[in-house]
């Protein structure tokens, strides 16, 4: 019975690991993007600034 269970908790802790890492990586993926984002439009900025 205490294999069972412990069975079952193991199962349960991966099934909730899979779905907790995939928005992990998603926020993370996000803030990234934000980041390369606003390092884009400083670049972009810089540029026409130069070109004037």
């Amino acid at each position: 019975m205490k294999t069972f269970m412990l069975g079952d908790f193991m199962f349960l802790l991966v099934s909730l690991l899979i779905p907790v890492t995939i928005i992990i990586l998603v926020i993370y993926l996000i803030k990234e993007v934000s980041c390369r984002n606003k390092k884009m439009a400083l670049l972009e900025e810089r540029i026409k600034k130069l070109e004037k």
